[in-house]
């Protein structure tokens, strides 16, 4: 049974294997980097498409990046609108 869900590139390890997540289930999966679309890094949104949890293909999606980005760098404004400095001073 084919099955389609939406992850990100969590991290590289050994520079061999990309482990994907995905966050509406919490399933994690394991990818050759030579599966990769080209472009993909870390922190991108993939279409992961699943036979019997298997990996059959993998795509950017470039739609969910773009929002994922856009709310990081929301975030990141409220903290830096928030900061007042450091409080230590150098002596």
């Amino acid at each position: 049974m084919e099955r389609r869900e939406i992850g990100y590139i969590d991290r590289m390890e050994d520079g061999r294997f990309a482990v994907l997540l995905v966050e509406d289930t919490g399933e994690e999966f394991i990818a050759d980097v030579t599966a990769l679309p080209e472009g993909a890094k870390e922190g991108v949104y993939v279409t992961i498409t699943l036979v019997s949890d298997k990996i059959t293909e993998l795509v950017i999606n470039r739609q969910e990046t773009e929002v994922m980005e856009k709310k990081i760098e929301e975030q990141l404004k409220k903290v830096k609108s928030r900061s007042k400095g450091s409080r230590f001073k150098r002596g």
